[in-house]
């Protein structure tokens, strides 16, 4: 799929900014910053934040919103901690890692394709339908467990995420195999074309013979599968399966997708600009993690700091981005 001029030049801005960070934070923090634990760090942080975006990416491109994907990840998560326990895995094998992702997976369509078939064969307002299922999930999650977290995961289960490859965090590998498979699904494929078109105008999709609502179900149980191996990853990462975890992260992969180009409205954005997007947060927030380290009232600081940053980005994105439309 050919790119537009304002998709390229949204990545173009994109890849400007990270480069403009990166060589702030080394010249504020110097050799602080430039080292290979520091960039591991980093990496680990931002996998299942990142996954979870790319989730909301697809949401977002179908002119919609999954308010659900956090939810379903903790569920996936409770699901798999609950195999683990029942079957009392002391060691992690690969038959049990393999049984794990299934479960994780099928928890992940099932929830995905409930909310794709509410959507897509319904007519119920995306936003409207996972808001409902995401108080369906979470109350789910909060009634088997208690509200308590599910915690000591048998050994080896830890490498799925905070494990390493060559130096390179496992986690890592498995968002940019993620990412890379997005990419062509959404550059390559029928499938992608078809979400760009729904996302643009379901209804003249639909007269041209688009099967919108098969696209939506198989949209939304795609995020579902996201969700969950993001659960998964959470899971592994912090040993324990906690049903209200990660409740502001919502709002964190809607700014993520906005800041990468993806428009609101739908039909447009580019799921690279949604990884750079990732990339130049997560600087953002080690760079002001560094320079607020030990700082009386660091938290407000950050808070403030933070929000100044993103405004004056999107200000200016927006600016050229309109800019550039109009030559």
């Amino acid at each position: 799929m050919l790119s537009r001029p304002y998709e390229i030049l949204h990545v173009r801005i994109l890849a400007i900014a990270i480069v403009l960070t990166l060589l702030l934070l080394t010249v504020v923090q110097g050799e602080h910053f430039l080292t290979a634990t520091n960039f591991q760090s980093m990496a680990f942080q931002s996998v299942e934040l990142g996954i979870l975006s790319l989730a909301m990416c697809i949401a977002i491109v179908l002119a919609g919103i999954d308010l659900s994907i956090i939810a379903i990840a903790n569920l996936a998560a409770i699901a798999v901690a609950t195999y683990l326990k029942s079957a009392e895995v002391e060691v992690l094998s690969i038959a049990h890692l393999l049984v794990c992702v299934g479960i994780a997976c099928a928890v992940g369509v099932i929830c995905g394709a409930l909310n794709g078939y509410l959507i897509g064969y319904l007519g119920v307002p995306a936003i409207l339908a996972t808001l409902a299922t995401m108080t369906l999930y979470g109350g789910l999650a909060i009634g088997y467990t208690g509200g308590a977290a599910i915690s000591g995961m048998p050994q080896g289960f830890d490498v799925i995420g905070n494990g390493q490859w060559f130096g390179v965090p496992i986690p890592m590998l498995i968002f940019l195999v993620i990412l890379a498979l997005l990419w062509r699904m959404f550059e390559t494929t029928v499938f992608g074309t078809h979400l760009y078109c729904v996302g643009a105008n379901p209804k003249a999709s639909q007269y041209s013979g688009i099967p919108v609502a098969k696209v939506l179900l198989k949209a939304h149980t795609l995020i579902g599968v996201l969700a969950a191996i993001a659960g998964l990853i959470i899971l592994s990462r912090t040993n324990s399966a906690n049903p209200v975890y990660g409740s502001s992260y919502i709002l964190s992969t809607i700014l993520i997708v906005a800041l990468g180009g993806v428009s609101v409205l739908g039909g447009k954005g580019k799921i690279l600009g949604v990884a750079m997007a990732i990339v130049l947060l997560q600087l953002f927030s080690t760079g002001l993690n560094m320079l607020l380290y030990k700082t009386s009232g660091s938290n407000f600081l950050k808070d403030v700091i933070w929000g100044v940053l993103l405004l004056a980005i999107i200000v200016m994105m927006h600016y050229l981005l309109n800019r550039g439309n109009r030559t």
